[in-house]
């Protein structure tokens, strides 16, 4: 109507084939049509009296950033849109649009005005934003007086009205326009934040086969044993982390006889295992064989009645006789810089953890940057009638000579086992021995270290390669400055699609693990800051290692702690995997979402041929890379009233295609048999829902008559979405 033009039907290009216009007294180019247009017809005429009258603009919005959104929207509106009054911008959005939280008002004479105050407000010219222009919020907002909003009505006085609206008053804007209304325009709709929600997602498993004829595979530790009450982190007993590790390593004696060496790949610590006054703890060693590996999981209980938990895990690797260099411990030790003794490394070093009888390390001798001690099990451990092949108070004493190298007193956070990448064993460890700590690298959140065990005589017994630790988070705030928040918000620079694309790309893996959208403002917070746990670090390692086709450590989230820390290293290291993972868009704007979801290519439908009727032509595929957001999943089934039954139903293989319910008709009635009458038919089967005849029409303001005749599948349509 816009262009005054009626465009012709795209299907009249060729002509109907049944109709035989040979036979009709004109041909399809000549027919007679008789046609009607009415169009409304603006009239400014009516505004004419408000003209050069000041208007009140407002706009709210459920937040800050979506009301500063909002703004820009309206502001390209006013600036690319004529013919359109100050007085139609100002009344529709006073009538009909919903008050929310986060509230601006401004007070304009005309529509450049108005862009003006919105553009100075979008770009934070608060310098420029003057009385003419009113913000707050419901939250923030003091109390309001109905008597003066209703004074303020009658008189006209826009700056009481807006103040009031901003900080939340309630105004019948019709009183402000009773005199004449102008009219209600199309103007930009609300900004809707596009969030993603997440459907819980099935565990899914390699095929397993389970070691269960293990013997003596079950071991106890009791609250009062010296080996547990001299343990204390945050006031409880707790475990040692590398106990995990030398149970598992009886096990594997027990299982696999014949090797000769046992080593463990990936040992990753998933829980800590706190013991209670009173309480004893049972810990039992799962073997399972998973695509050729041995997989094992070392599992706790307090109670026999409990469910075993996990508390940590790892992969048995079985490798013949290695040679290995002789450690010289008589040179490191003559050429050390500084020694220290027990004392120097529990009471002041590491303070407050252990006890007498775990007091392992004897002495400890520093040269540069790296250390040798002295190790000894003590009696009262030696006497507590657990015995192991590799015992770990010994794997402990050797994690605890790193701190030999601490200039303070102690560490401004404390660090705790993580994972040790890979254990190496040769031989037996003795009550006494000696360790050699190399360290690898070290930040705020971590550290790593390349520990060996060997006799007196430097013979290496045990290796472990890359033991890592990391810091536990005390007194965590998730409070960030607003005016840090905002600064990161509005970059003033811009930065490359491939780096930009890499911190959306881990973003969104973020959020998957949190449950919570989290856009560019959060790339420089920590990772454990966002919300995630170690558990959900370790299973996005192995993701991320997987889609990259890459060898990925989960220590990575503690080397580069924070998103723009690890893309800037993925950008770095591995340019050309997320180059060909990542589709990177020629123009990057500022504006765009910061949480564009990264889609995979969709696997072809394989539709067998006999599924297709004959006379049905067969489409190819194509494959297209399009974006594809499911913000949302409802549906109703045959015999199922909601996706979860159906997929109930589809897992038990049950057949939903029924007789024909005798609430819709009843098919006897039509039912042709052998005859040949042809107002009746043989098919009685079908897929059918369930109280297809239901609908809550008061609901949706409808009325019943007006329901009964709409189609059921428009009814469905409301009720779902």
């Amino acid at each position: 109507m816009k262009s005054n033009r009626i465009d012709s039907s795209f299907h009249n290009e060729k002509a109907n084939s049944y109709i035989e216009f040979e036979s009709l007294t004109s041909n399809a180019n000549e027919s007679d049509l008789d046609a009607f247009k009415e169009e409304y017809t603006y009239n400014n005429a009516s505004q004419n009296s408000l003209i050069n009258n000041s208007q009140l603009v407002i706009l709210s919005a459920k937040n800050q950033d979506r009301l500063k959104e909002y703004a820009e929207r309206i502001y390209k509106f006013v600036k690319e849109t004529k013919d359109i009054s100050i007085e139609e911008i100002a009344y529709t959005l006073q009538i009909s649009r919903h008050p929310m939280e986060e509230r601006i008002a401004f007070i304009v004479d005309s529509v450049k005005q108005l862009e003006i105050l919105l553009f100075n407000y979008i770009n934070n010219n608060n310098n420029k934003i003057n009385e003419l222009v009113f913000m707050g919020g419901i939250k923030k907002s003091r109390e309001v007086n109905p008597a003066i909003i209703k004074q303020a009505l009658l008189i006209k006085d826009l700056p009481i009205l807006g103040s009031s609206w901003v900080n939340g008053g309630d105004i019948d804007w019709h009183v402000l326009h009773a005199n004449q209304c102008p009219s209600l325009v199309s103007i930009p709709g609300y900004p809707f934040e596009k969030k993603r929600h997440w459907l819980p997602t099935s565990d899914i498993r390699p095929k397993e086969k389970k070691f269960s004829d293990l013997e003596n595979n079950n071991y106890y530790f009791n609250y009062n044993e010296p080996y547990l009450r001299d343990h204390v982190t945050f006031g409880e007993q707790v475990l040692l982390g590398v106990t995990h590790c030398s149970l598992a390593i009886e096990s594997a004696r027990v299982l696999f006889k014949n090797a000769k060496n046992i080593h463990i790949n990936n040992f990753m610590l998933v829980e800590p295992i706190v013991v209670r006054q009173n309480e004893k703890i049972e810990i039992r060693i799962d073997i399972n064989e998973v695509d050729s590996t041995y997989q094992f999981s070392s599992k706790y209980r307090s109670n026999a009645n409990d469910n075993y938990k996990e508390a940590a895990n790892g992969e048995f690797s079985f490798l013949g006789e290695e040679k290995r260099e002789m450690f010289d411990l008589k040179h490191f030790i003559d050429t050390s810089e500084i020694s220290y003794n027990s004392q120097d490394i529990y009471n002041n070093k590491k303070p407050d953890v252990y006890g007498d009888s775990l007091w392992t390390v004897k002495e400890a001798y520093v040269r540069n940057q790296e250390v040798v001690g002295k190790l000894e099990i003590s009696n009262a451990i030696n006497e507590d009638g657990h015995d192991y092949h590799i015992h770990p108070a010994l794997l402990d004493g050797a994690m605890v000579s790193r701190f030999a190298l601490l200039e303070d007193t102690k560490e401004p956070e404390p660090f705790i086992p993580f994972m040790i990448k890979k254990i190496n064993t040769f031989n037996e460890l003795s009550s006494d021995c000696y360790c050699h700590v190399k360290p690898i690298k070290s930040n705020d959140e971590m550290w790593e270290a390349d520990l060996t065990l060997f006799d007196s005589n430097g013979t290496v017994l045990v290796e472990l390669q890359g033991f890592v630790c990391k810091r536990v988070r005390v007194n965590v705030s998730d409070e960030v400055s607003d005016v840090r928040e905002i600064n990161r918000s509005y970059p003033s620079y811009r930065e490359s699609d491939l780096l930009l694309n890499i911190k959306r790309y881990i973003l969104d893996k973020i959020s998957n693990i949190t449950k919570n959208p989290l856009d560019l403002t959060k790339c420089n917070k920590n990772f454990m800051d966002l919300g995630t746990t170690s558990i959900a670090l370790v299973d996005l390692s192995k993701n991320l290692a997987s889609e990259l086709d890459i060898t990925l450590y989960p220590t990575i989230f503690f080397e580069y702690p924070s998103i723009n820390d690890l893309a800037t290293y993925f950008a770095t290291e591995y340019p050309e995997k997320f180059i060909k993972l990542i589709s990177i868009s020629d123009e990057v704007s500022n504006d765009m979402s910061s949480t564009q979801q990264v889609i995979e290519k969709a696997p072809k439908t394989n539709i067998q041929n006999s599924v297709l009727p004959s006379h049905v032509e067969k489409e190819e595929y194509s494959e297209q890379d399009e974006p594809i957001a499911i913000i949302g999943l409802s549906g109703i089934m045959p015999q199922s009233d909601n996706l979860d039954e159906f997929w109930g139903y589809l897992e038990a293989g049950e057949n939903l295609v029924t007789e024909i319910p005798s609430d819709r008709w009843d098919w006897r009635e039509y039912y042709r048999g052998l005859t040949n009458n042809d107002g009746k038919t043989n098919i009685i089967w079908g897929g059918f829902m369930n109280a297809v005849d239901k609908f809550d029409a008061k609901f949706f303001g409808i009325s019943p008559r007006e329901a009964r005749l709409m189609d059921p599948q428009q009814r469905l349509t409301l009720q779902l979405v």
